[in-house]
């Protein structure tokens, strides 16, 4: 900092609690007199930060609603992946613009043009948000019923089953007293089974 800017404040050791918010405003007020070219960070920073708002809140929603439960893994490290890419590509970039124009503001003006498409972006993805929300849901709606479906044939299957060693069991009843128990074991430990799935 400038011996000007640090000449135009003084600071209570220890400041008062009670008037730490003012001596933090009169501090922004002074760093923007001694370098008023820190306005135009101020207000780019504020645009970006307000236009950014609507993408950096929802991302992680989108993904999570719009993708399939074996896909979210990929997009999620996808996008984790496009974006620390996108960071060292923005400063290159940046550094390289600066060279060009020749300063950071002429920088600035010239990387809102590249806001353009990335709002174009979103917008054309946000509109696609709920068509792709409800294939989604559709797909794990079809999911469930086939799952539904293959668990009930399960327990039929299974349920066959008892009934079939059940009604085996009736001819040993006199002729093999071991056979029949079995049989009838069988069939209870099979019932059993089933009774707890149909809980479950």
């Amino acid at each position: 900092l400038s011996s000007e800017f640090v000449s135009n404040l003084s600071y209570p050791v220890p400041i008062p609690t009670e008037e730490i918010t003012s001596y933090i405003i009169s501090t922004i007020i002074e760093i923007f007199k001694a370098y008023p070219s820190y306005i135009y960070y101020f207000i780019f920073g504020f645009i970006g930060s307000i236009l950014s708002t609507g993408w950096v809140s929802n991302k992680n929603a989108v993904m999570v609603d719009v993708n399939l439960p074996e896909h979210k893994g990929t997009s999620t490290s996808f996008f984790s992946l496009s974006e620390q890419v996108g960071k060292g590509i923005t400063l290159l970039i940046s550094f390289t613009l600066i060279s060009i124009l020749g300063s950071v503001f002429n920088m600035m003006i010239f990387a809102i043009f590249f806001w353009i498409p990335s709002a174009l972006l979103w917008f054309f993805a946000g509109k696609s948000v709920e068509t792709d929300m409800a294939s989604k849901s559709k797909i794990l709606s079809e999911r469930k019923q086939v799952n539904l479906l293959d668990y009930i044939f399960e327990l039929e299957i299974q349920m066959d089953r008892a009934i079939q060693k059940i009604q085996d069991s009736k001819y040993y009843i006199l002729s093999n007293q071991i056979k029949f128990n079995k049989l009838l074991d069988d069939a209870i430990k099979i019932l059993n089974y089933c009774e707890k799935n149909l809980e479950v």
